[in-house]
């Protein structure tokens, strides 16, 4: 078939007639641009935690200075670490307080997910500067807003920022003189937690465009965690108007060379906000505190009233706490008393019977002695009088364990009547449904979730498995361990359960009686010792 040069050219121009007119020629035409959170960041401080101790008890970096400080009669442990999944590296220091000396560096974290449901605002400026337009968007919900409509082939700048809350306004954006160009824009006085992400020149091409964002923390926060050493009594009951400062209390962040102004008036003591401590935790971390404030060295950290140990401090500080703008920090710090045993006369609280033929109760080899299901096996001393309370230290136990002291007993339980670690059913035993009273903080359990029965757990007198602490003023702390010889972390009673209070005396002697229901295979391996506080050096 032929064609005429005159019929090509009238097809040509037909074709050319029904081309759309948003069609990309020449890379032009609507470039949609969907926006991607890629997570959330803190900068990194420029400590270098591979640095140790030089011979002049500093560290060469100025992380921490070695001071040895008594504040009355305990010691703080303050360590400081990096909180990022790429190291386990660590630098801390064993410093004693009196007063307020302690350098504080820095952790570091890694990218983290932001939380489903925060605001964030994607602002789009021209190649020349000038605003071009915003979106609002919900972090997990972004194709409800639908995508940013755009010119292919042109750059642009693009802002997104947000104050990580899924209820606060964002807030506005405001620019000098009223010029609404990228240079002239801000956000003035901000008082909550800014990440801002900026990409310059970035050229969109015709159709679906992404914009991967990652959000960088601009002001920085402190996470305060306070535990007590394991030889430690009591619990920390009251924590009242625990704050770091001074600080200011907003600042305005500048688009143009991502500078943050500070207002600098240093009138704002940032409050530290800790969770209920209910009856009283041994190890309990604060909500991460917001931090406005431009590089520094000398911020405190006050406690304005701390009850810890039956004891109530007030005023307690940790003074030159370093702060850069955007750094994420943990500071951890341990209280510990310094005691010294004092022994008893015969501290051997041992025994181990087992079972009988019949099983229905345990016997004793040497003697032939039984005692059936639900006895009480019973060992009694008395301890000498010693000014910071008891200790019993045990290390090897089947299934369950009560004390009495001056004649009252740590638990009352008018079901089991102890202390149990175990459920099982011994009703073919004649002792029914035996049900577990007791279990870790943490709602964990012996026997459950990969933490072994405890009868199947072994400590040394270094590391107890478990650890019955008599305050001086009778106050009964337990702590256990999840693993052999692993850390002692606090327990506590379940239900409406709760630790008697026993009448310890702190001149003369006191009684004390270790018992044990029988079930079985019945043993208790432990040792018990007073505790006397001596000065702290």
């Amino acid at each position: 078939m032929k064609f005429s040069i005159g019929f090509l050219a009238v097809l040509m121009l037909s074709f050319g007639s029904c081309k759309r007119s948003d069609d990309p020629v020449g890379g032009n035409g609507e470039a949609k641009l969907n926006v991607q959170i890629d997570g959330i960041s803190f900068e990194e401080d420029n400590i270098d935690f591979e640095k140790k101790s030089s011979s002049n008890g500093s560290i060469a970096s100025g992380l921490v200075k070695d001071t040895s400080l008594v504040y009355d009669d305990f010691v703080v442990d303050v360590k400081m670490s990096q909180d990022n999944d790429r190291s386990n590296r660590t630098v801390s220091n064993q410093t004693t307080y009196r007063g307020s000396d302690a350098n504080m560096a820095a952790a570091v974290t890694k990218t983290t997910e932001l939380t489903k449901g925060t605001k964030y605002r994607l602002v789009a400026f021209n190649a020349d500067g000038t605003f071009n337009q915003a979106k609002d968007y919900t972090y997990g919900s972004e194709a409800s807003a639908g995508a940013m409509s755009l010119d292919a082939g042109k750059k642009y700048t693009f802002v997104a920022y947000s104050i990580n809350s899924a209820n606060d306004p964002l807030p506005t954006l405001i620019y000098t003189n009223g010029v609404t160009t990228f240079a002239n824009a801000k956000l003035v006085d901000v008082s909550k937690d800014l990440m801002v992400f900026i990409v310059k020149d970035k050229q969109l091409t015709y159709g679906d465009n992404k914009l991967g964002v990652i959000l960088k923390h601009r002001f920085s926060m402190i996470t305060t965690r306070l535990t007590m050493d394991s030889k430690m009594t009591g619990s920390i009951k009251t924590l009242t108007n625990t704050t770091i400062g001074k600080v200011d209390a907003s600042a305005t962040f500048n688009f143009n060379g991502e500078t943050i102004a500070y207002k600098n008036d240093q009138n704002t003591f940032a409050a530290i906000n800790f969770p209920v401590l209910g009856t009283g935790l041994r190890d309990v971390t604060s909500f991460p505190t917001l931090i406005i404030n431009p590089a520094s060295t000398n911020k405190t950290l006050n406690f304005g009233i701390i009850k810890i140990d039956d004891e109530t401090k007030t005023n307690f500080s940790i003074a030159n706490i370093k702060v850069n703008p955007g750094c994420k920090y943990n500071l951890n710090l341990n209280f510990r008393t310094c005691t010294q045993e004092v022994k008893l006369a015969n501290d051997a609280l041992n025994w181990r019977f087992p079972e009988t033929g019949d099983r229905k109760g345990c016997y004793d080899p040497n003697s032939n002695k039984v005692w059936k299901n639900g006895e009480l096996l019973t060992r009694e001393f008395t301890a000498p009088a010693s000014n910071y309370g008891f200790t019993f230290d045990v290390t090897e136990l089947d299934n369950a364990i009560n004390m009495e002291v001056n004649g009252v007993q740590i638990l009352t339980d008018p079901k089991e009547g102890q202390i149990q670690f175990q459920t099982y059913d011994n009703s073919a035993n004649g002792e029914g449904i035996i049900t577990r009273n007791i279990q870790f903080a943490d709602g964990t359990e012996h026997g459950k979730g990969g933490i072994p029965d405890i009868w199947k757990l072994k400590g040394t007198d270094a590391t107890p498995m478990i650890r019955i602490i008599i305050s001086k003023t009778g106050e009964v702390t337990m702590l256990g361990s999840k693993t052999n010889n692993g850390p002692l972390v606090q327990m506590v009673l379940k239900g409406s359960l709760k630790f008697n209070n026993v009448p310890w005396k702190t001149s003369g002697t006191n009684s004390v009686k270790v018992t044990q229901k029988v079930s079985n295979t019945t043993f208790v391996v432990g040792r018990g010792y007073g505790q006397a506080k001596i000065a702290c050096k």
